[in-house]
């Protein structure tokens, strides 16, 4: 049960009493108004304290784990779509025409190894077998090209999922001026992957004229001359 003013300020009075005994008998009164200065003065003190931080903010907490923050709507960025490299598409029975070289695409092969009436080519390892591509080269002008074999890059790739480096098996390496010579372009591919696979690409790349570039830096997608073979019919 709560106290009642009266019963507060008989209690209030007892303690002044007892107070102005101690004090030698000194004056009630001023005892009483003294104490009731010290009680205005710490409510002031209290409601200075009070007033003083109600306008402060709390402060933003950032970045700390388990915390999690909404931000407000911002608009997307854009994502830098990437530049897709043309190359040449060509089939069956297509050439593959330049200032200085043509090149028919005639057919795919496969097998434990690759065997002509002027060549013979294994596989390094055993256990793989041999996919080929057979072209016919032609230089179309006055020089040969010496360096033609070492600066030209290719590649095989089944279902658009594998792919294996190509080496160029012939027996041209200088490609003599209107010459066409035969070229085979082979890559070493395990028996699982051509027994399952139901398309293949085969890019080829060089410079101008065969000129050389960088072989530690330089990609496919940066030489100038750019063919790409795609067949589905002949892999089975």
């Amino acid at each position: 049960m709560s106290e009642t003013n009266v019963e507060r300020e008989s209690k209030l009075s007892v303690f002044v009493d007892k107070l102005a005994e101690k004090c030698g008998g000194k004056n009630r009164l001023m005892i009483a108004a003294a104490i009731a200065g010290m009680i205005v003065v710490a409510a002031v003190v209290l409601c200075v304290i009070m007033c003083s931080g109600a306008g402060e903010e709390e402060p933003v907490v950032q970045n700390q784990p388990g915390v999690e923050v909404t931000h407000g709507e911002t608009e997307p960025q854009k994502e830098e779509e990437a530049v897709k490299v043309e190359y040449t598409q060509v089939h069956n029975g297509d050439v593959a025409s330049y200032d200085f070289i043509e090149i028919r695409f005639e057919n795919v092969g496969q097998g434990e190894e690759l065997n002509t009436d002027v060549l013979s080519y294994s596989p390094t390892n055993s256990s793989n077998h041999l996919f080929w591509l057979t072209v016919t080269m032609k230089n179309t002008t006055g020089n040969g090209f010496d360096g033609w074999y070492y600066n030209t890059i290719s590649e095989i790739t089944f279902d658009n999922k594998y792919t294996y480096e190509v080496q160029p098996i012939t027996l041209d390496f200088t490609l003599a001026p209107l010459v066409e010579s035969k070229v085979y372009l082979c890559a070493e591919v395990p028996p699982v992957v051509l027994e399952s696979c139901k398309n293949v690409s085969v890019k080829l790349a060089f410079n101008e004229n065969f000129e050389s570039y960088d072989i530690w830096e330089t990609e496919m997608d940066n030489l100038s001359c750019r063919i790409e073979y795609t067949n589905a019919a002949d892999v089975q």
